[in-house]
């Protein structure tokens, strides 16, 4: 049974580094780097970061639906054991992640607003 989880585990993980975010997407990177990026950018660059980022937030967010999935099927007497440790240290990972990139949506956004009103 073990070794079907860590399996699983790694089929999980390496569907995520795959889909990943893809198209020039960051996550790490600074909202300040961003903003001083984003000052320099047509509209339509931003756009498409934007999009990206739509997309990047998406891929995470049906990731974490998944993890509290199988969370939710956890029996009670095993939420303490190693599974369910390694599932919420993965989904705390996603929640930190989906926080970065709605940060960053948010900056690409405030800068197309701020290019859009001149």
């Amino acid at each position: 049974m073990k070794k079907f989880f860590g399996i699983l585990f790694g089929a999980v993980l390496t569907a995520a580094v795959l889909t990943g975010c893809g198209d020039g997407v960051d996550e790490n990177k600074p909202v300040a780097q961003i903003q001083a990026e984003a000052a320099k950018m047509d509209t339509a660059a931003i756009e498409k970061q934007v999009a990206s980022l739509k997309k990047a937030i998406e891929a995470k967010a049906k990731e974490a639906d998944k993890i509290k999935a199988q969370l939710a099927e956890i029996p009670l007497t095993e939420k303490l054991g190693e599974k369910a440790q390694q599932l919420g240290k993965k989904g705390g990972d996603l929640a930190t992640s989906l926080n970065k990139l709605q940060n960053q949506l948010s900056a690409y956004t405030d800068a197309l607003a701020a290019k859009t009103k001149k």
